[in-house]
């Protein structure tokens, strides 16, 4: 597994847990290889460059009935359990500014109401989870492997999210559209 640094500092990718060793590559802005160099995980972690938790983890299965409570009980009932917190955080941080409240300041049709999402074919949970790991449009991609299934100039982001977090998200993002967006979430 490679991490790249950019003009000497971590692109906060994970790292794997499993690589003890792993080939840091260091990048300039531009793209330029300025050179390789073997680390231990943990050596990049004591010098600052990768920080403690940012190795990959394993996905929590979580069964599809709990994915529907999440996504259909109202908010103000799930509103204090810790992967709507998570979600409520990832949204706020990495959507809200496209997607204040659910709308869509880039292309209104486009919103995250269920008429919206329905018109536009993301009643399908499937689809959701699709846009939300890899993208679409002027939307980028958040997955890990977004870059390998995506161009990669659609996968926007330094620090791709992990997938408990994206599950969140999408968990968030739907229970809330079922919410239509009404209150403070």
């Amino acid at each position: 597994a490679a991490l790249c640094l950019l003009a000497g500092a971590v692109a906060l990718s994970p790292v794997p847990a499993a690589h003890a060793e792993d080939t840091v590559q260091v990048v300039s802005e531009n793209g330029e290889v300025l050179g390789e160099e073997q680390d231990t995980v943990s050596d990049l972690r004591s010098s600052g460059r990768v920080r403690k938790g940012m190795e990959s983890k394993p996905v929590p299965v979580i069964p599809e009935e709990e994915r529907l409570r999440r996504r259909e009980t109202p908010s103000t009932e799930v509103k204090d359990e810790i992967w709507y917190k998570r979600g409520k955080i990832v949204f706020v941080a990495k959507c809200a500014g496209c997607h204040p409240n659910g709308g869509n300041s880039i292309v209104g049709s486009k919103s995250l109401f269920w008429d919206d999402m329905e018109r536009n074919g993301y009643r399908d949970f499937e689809r959701v989870k699709q846009i939300v790991r890899y993208g679409k449009g002027k939307m980028p991609g958040y997955a890990e492997d977004c870059a390998q299934v995506q161009d990669y100039t659609q996968c926007g982001v330094i620090s791709p999210l992990d997938e408990e977090t994206i599950q969140d998200l999408e968990d968030f993002v739907l229970n809330r559209a079922n919410s239509n967006w009404r209150g403070r979430g």
